[in-house]
């Protein structure tokens, strides 16, 4: 193919310049489809190509308009802000969105959406750089609903659409985004984002997240999660990620949440889903709930369902014991049952594998005369029962001070099944006094008997433990522990993971 001669070229640099190609309008308003006058957020403008850079917004001749149901607003109004200040060059303190709910509540197109008008509104750093945007799914099939949004509602002039070795779409002013999959979460370990949206964030792992993550601190991004509620265990780290937002004053900082919720969402048949939910519920009622009506809650027969693991002020069952209210009768109690008073008692388990465990509590009444166990502190060991005594002298608690009730295996045998060296006779012979949680050979069922007095506790909603803030395995423990009839150790609860 010839090359341009000199007068086509002048003639192109002439167009440029002076003529209509000089400019073109990127601009995008989403708006409220209620009250189509009143707009969200709007982004772009028309653009100079020669002085690379918007124009007076009043030039504008085109504008694509999204409507956007009553389930996307408060999240659209919110992000309007963020833009705001990222194109004025504010500081900007929230790093991650979490924007959830029930299935069909718009949640892709309103975050995407917002995405895009990101990468329009602001195309470049003040160094030159590109803005770059990544958009993720969990697999590359399900990347198509995206390339869809875009080819259905933008102007195919407005950007240039390359297929390999990625998907990416580049706009006529420079920003560009990525269209890229969770498939191989060590392949997110690349290079800057500034504006990072996980699509279907619950279906993803967790290091997909955090390899992705990591990419908006260069020019402190924001990263946005689009997910349904977990709807079975493998999900838990995003309802882990919701609790933490609602509740660690640390996170509210830096993250926020938002709730999709599909019944404000007027662009579905609303009767239709209702059949939906209803015959989806008789087909496959596991999670059903999540995917329906975007219920949090951990899956699975759990340990313990009566545990809250919220603040005491928020009615939860975390934090320290209060001052008044309350009786500390651990002295009393085990003078009573084992004929010496001690202050405090220590609960145990000697496994090597995953570690050795032990808990220190207190037992205290409330002015019913009703019995509360209080968890002061924890510790765990990758060793021997020797070393678990030396890491509770550490907590500065000395023989004398504490009685242990451990489980009652360690009465006929050690954690290293060495003949005749049993837990309790280590524990001894640092000076503890130790009693058995039960004795087996009077009591042939005593592990069933333990074991089932501590679910009814657990499932009991007004729950007699507490622990405190310290006490974050027991807290994690108690929240996470699934039920099986039968473990490889015998009949109990077992971890989800």
């Amino acid at each position: 193919m010839p090359s341009p001669s000199l007068a086509q070229r002048l003639r192109a640099v002439e167009e440029t310049v002076a003529g209509r190609d000089r400019w073109v309008d990127l601009a995008l308003a989403l708006v409220n489809a209620e009250n189509p006058t009143e707009t969200i957020l709007f982004a772009g403008g028309r653009w100079d190509r020669f002085d690379q850079r918007f124009t007076d917004e009043d030039e504008i001749e085109s504008c694509v308009r999204i409507r956007l149901a009553p389930s996307q607003i408060a999240f659209a109004r919110w992000f309007a802000e963020q833009l705001a200040d990222y194109r004025a060059g504010y500081p900007r303190d929230i790093r991650l969105a979490l924007a959830a709910g029930d299935r069909r509540g718009g949640k892709t197109v309103g975050t995407f959406f917002c995405q895009l008008a990101a990468l329009l509104d602001v195309p470049r750093h003040p160094d030159g750089t590109p803005a770059i945007g990544w958009t993720i799914s969990r697999t590359h099939r399900q990347r198509d609903e995206l390339d869809q949004i875009v080819a259905s509602y933008l102007p195919r002039h407005w950007y240039e659409l390359r297929l390999g070795p990625e998907r990416r779409i580049t706009f006529v002013h420079g920003a560009y985004l990525r269209n890229l999959s969770a498939d191989d979460p060590e392949a997110l370990r690349q290079g800057r984002v500034d504006w990072l949206l996980y699509n279907e964030g619950q279906k993803m792992p967790p290091k997909a997240i955090v390899n992705g993550l990591y990419g908006t601190a260069d020019r402190a991004g924001l990263t946005v999660i689009a997910a349904n509620p977990p709807s079975d265990p493998s999900q838990e780290w995003l309802l882990d990620l919701k609790e933490a937002i609602e509740e660690d004053e640390r996170f509210k900082r830096a993250s926020i949440f938002f709730h999709f919720d599909s019944k404000q969402n007027p662009f579905i048949n609303q009767p239709a889903r209702a059949d939906v939910e209803m015959i989806a519920k008789k087909i496959a009622p596991d999670g059903a709930e999540a995917d329906a009506e975007g219920i949090w809650k951990r899956w699975g027969d759990m340990a313990y369902p009566g545990w809250n693991g919220r603040a005491l002020d928020k009615g939860g069952l975390v934090g320290p014991p209060p001052k008044l209210g309350l009786v500390d009768v651990t002295t009393a109690r085990t003078r009573r049952e084992f004929g010496i008073a001690y202050p405090l008692v220590i609960g145990a388990d000697f496994q090597k594998k995953p570690h050795e465990a032990a808990v220190l509590l207190r037992v205290y009444e409330d002015r019913d005369g009703r019995s509360i166990y209080w968890f002061t502190d924890e510790t765990t060991v990758r060793g021997d029962e020797y070393e678990l005594s030396a890491s509770v002298v550490a907590l500065g608690i000395r023989p004398g001070e504490a009685l242990w009730i451990p489980d009652c295996s360690g009465s006929y045998q050690g954690s290293e099944r060495i003949e005749g060296r049993t837990s309790f006779s280590m524990l001894e012979s640092h000076g503890w006094h130790v009693e058995a949680s039960e004795v087996p050979v009077s009591l042939p069922n005593s592990e069933e008997t333990r074991i089932d007095l501590v679910l009814q506790h657990g499932r009991d909603p007004n729950n007699p433990w507490r622990v405190v803030v310290e006490c974050k395995r027991a807290a994690r423990d108690f929240k996470r522990w699934i039920f099986f009839s039968e473990t490889s150790y015998g009949r109990g609860p077992s971890p989800t993971r």
